[in-house]
C-alpha cells in the first residue's frame, strides 16, 4: 500500500490495523522541471503593490479555512498594508456562504477592489511568481514552493504556519495541513495566522538594492531557493517513478524469495584478541571456523550486486541460491585485505566491503575515546584498489565516517552522493550499497539514500523483517569477539531474526 504522506500510514495503522511493513510511502509526484524561482528582471522596477494568494476548493473542510480567511484577517491585512491585493483562486466560489459572498462585498467596497474572487485560473504554475505569499495545502503548497514563494500552509486538518527547512518533514507528514491520523478539529488560531502573513508582508516589501548582482545572488541563496531544491528533490516525478517501481520490485522479490536471507556484520580480523573496549573484532581463527560452518552448511555468499541482478529482473530468480548468506564488513580496516582476503579465497565465499571515500583516513579516529585506546590502520587508497573484485564488492561508507542522523539533511545527502561518486572515480567499480556509519539512522536516511542513487542500504540491529520490506534499511547481525560456531548458527537463521525483530519491538 502506497501512501502519500506519514499521516496516511499512521491514520492506516491505527484505524484499519494494517501492518507496518505493507505500508511504502510515495509523495504527489509533480513535474518539477516546469518550476524555477524567478530572479529579478534585466530592467529593475521596483513594484509598488503586493499581491497575495489564497488557494482552494470552495467545498467541504478547504472552503470553511477560506470562509475563515475572509472574514478573520483578510481586513486587517487590507488596512495594514495599502497597497496589499489579495486574490482568491476558488473553483466553484458559489458554494461559499451568503454570509461569506456578503463580507466579500463589504471589504471589495471598502478597499477599493483590492480583494477579488477568481474561480479559476488557467496553468496555475505560471503565475505563483505575481504572488509574495501563497496560501494553501497540498499540491499548492508544493506548487508554490517550488516557485520560491512565501508559503502558509493552511489545509482541511491543521495549520502548520510558513513552511520552512526546519519544518518541513513536519509539513510533509500532513501533505501541507491537509492530512491528520486523528479526529478532524476545525477550530483555528486567526490570530496567529493573520500575524504570520503580516511578517511575511513586512519582510518582502521590495527596497531598491544596491546592484542587480546582489540582488540575484540573495535570491539564489536565500531560504526558499533551499526550501525550493527540497521540494525538487522529494516531489520530483522522476524520482518518485523510480519509488514506485522501486515497491513493485521489493513486492516481487518478496514474493519470489520470501525466506529469510541473513546479512552478517564483522569489522576487524586480527591475529590476536585486541584489548578494547570496542566489541566488533573477530580474530582470524574464529572467521575461518565461520566460514568453514558456513561452507558445510550449504550457503552461499551473495552480494548487493548479485541482488540487484534478481531484484532489476537481469537474472532469472530460477538461479537464486537455496541458502544465501551476505558478509559484509564496515570501514576498510587493512586486517580485512591481510587476514580476511585469503579466508574468503579458500571457502570460496564473495563479501561487501563497505569503506570510506576520503582516503586521508588512515586509521579508526572514531573509536578513540581515550589515549588508551588502540587505533587500528584502515586501507590506503592503493590497497582498496588492489581488492579482487571476485570476492570484494565495494560499498560505500560515507565519506568522514559522520553520524548521518545528527547532521543537517543536506550534509548528509552531500555525504551518501559525494562518497559514491568518489569511490566509483576511484576504484573503477559500481557502487550499488550504503552502510549508516555507526548503524546511526533516522526515517529520512533512507530517502537520502535513494535521492543519493543507492539500491540498497544497511543498518546495525535495525529494519525490516525481510530484505525486501525496505531495501535501504536491512537489518544486520552483529558478529562479536566471542561468537563461534554455535553463536553463528542462531544468528543465521530464520527464528532468531523473527525472534530479534519481535525483543526490540520493530
Amino acid at each position: 500500500m502506497i501512501c502519500i504522506c506519514k499521516n496516511v500510514g499512521e491514520s492506516m495503522l491505527v484505524q484499519f490495523r494494517t501492518k507496518k511493513w505493507k505500508l511504502k510511502y510515495a509523495n504527489n509526484p509533480i513535474d518539477t522541471q516546469r518550476f524555477k524561482i524567478a530572479l529579478p528582471p534585466l530592467q529593475k522596477q521596483i513594484a509598488k503593490k503586493q499581491k497575495i494568494a489564497i488557494i482552494g476548493r470552495s467545498s467541504g473542510p478547504k472552503g470553511k479555512r477560506i470562509e475563515g480567511l475572509i472574514e478573520h484577517c483578510c481586513q486587517p491585512w487590507l488596512a495594514e498594508f495599502p497597497e496589499l491585493e489579495i486574490d482568491i483562486i476558488a473553483p466553484q466560489s458559489n458554494l461559499l456562504s451568503a454570509k461569506t459572498h456578503e463580507r466579500i462585498s463589504h471589504l471589495q467596497n471598502s478597499f477599493a477592489q483590492r480583494l477579488k474572487i477568481m474561480p479559476h485560473v488557467g496553468n496555475l504554475h505560471e503565475h505563483y511568481h505575481n504572488y509574495v505569499a501563497v496560501i494553501g495545502s497540498g499540491r499548492v503548497a508544493i506548487e508554490a514552493i517550488l516557485s520560491g514563494i512565501n508559503c502558509l500552509s493552511l489545509g482541511e486538518y491543521e495549520y502548520l504556519g510558513p513552511v520552512t527547512s526546519e519544518n518541513w518533514q513536519q509539513s510533509k507528514a500532513s501533505n501541507f495541513g491537509d492530512i491528520g491520523s486523528q479526529e478532524l478539529e476545525l477550530t483555528f488560531n486567526w490570530t496567529t495566522v493573520t500575524k504570520d502573513l503580516v511578517s511575511i508582508l513586512h519582510q518582502t516589501r521590495q527596497t531598491p538594492s544596491t546592484s542587480l548582482a546582489t540582488e540575484i545572488d540573495s535570491k539564489i541563496n536565500s531560504p526558499a531557493h533551499v526550501l525550493s531544491q527540497l521540494a525538487a528533490n522529494d516531489f520530483s516525478d522522476i524520482n518518485i517513478h523510480q519509488q514506485v517501481l522501486d515497491v513493485y520490485r521489493s513486492a516481487i522479490f518478496k514474493k519470489r524469495i520470501p525466506r529469510h536471507i541473513p546479512v552478517l556484520m564483522y569489522h576487524k580480523i586480527p591475529e590476536n584478541e585486541l584489548q578494547t573496549r570496542h566489541r566488533i573484532y573477530v580474530c582470524k581463527n574464529i572467521f575461518e571456523k565461520h566460514l568453514r560452518f558456513l561452507r558445510q552448511s550449504g550457503f552461499t555468499g551473495l552480494t548487493f550486486s548479485d541482488l540487484s541482478n534478481y531484484w532489476m529482473l537481469k537474472k532469472d530468480y530460477s538461479l537464486f541460491p537455496r541458502k544465501p548468506v551476505l558478509l559484509t564488513f564496515d570501514d576498510g580496516y587493512r586486517d580485512n585485505l591481510l587476514h580476511a582476503d585469503p579466508l574468503l579465497k579458500k571457502y570460496n565465499f564473495k563479501a561487501t566491503i563497505f569503506l570510506l571515500a576520503d582516503h586521508r583516513i588512515v586509521s579508526n579516529t572514531w573509536d578513540q575515546i581515550d589515549e588508551t585506546e588502540p587505533t587500528a590502520e584502515i586501507m590506503s587508497l592503493a590497497e582498496k584498489q588492489s581488492l579482487d573484485p571476485e570476492t570484494w564488492e565495494v560499498g560505500s561508507h560515507g565519506f568522514q565516517h559522520l553520524h548521518l542522523n545528527q547532521v543537517p539533511r543536506d550534509l548528509a545527502l552531500t555525504e551518501m552522493q559525494t562518497s559514491k561518486h568518489q569511490l566509483e572515480n576511484d576504484l573503477k567499480k559500481p557502487v550499488f550499497a550504503f552502510a549508516y556509519p555507526f548503524g546511526s539512522t533516522n526515517e529520512e536516511l533512507p530517502e537520502l539514500s535513494q535521492l543519493a542513487g543507492y539500491q540498497f542500504a544497511v543498518n546495525t540491529d535495525k529494519g525490516g523483517l525481510h530484505l525486501a520490506d525496505n531495501p535501504r534499511s536491512i537489518f544486520r547481525v552483529n558478529i562479536f569477539p566471542e561468537d563461534g560456531v554455535p553463536q553463528l548458527r542462531k544468528k543465521t537463521s530464520s527464528w532468531y531474526r523473527r525472534y530479534y525483530f519481535i525483543k526490540r519491538g520493530q
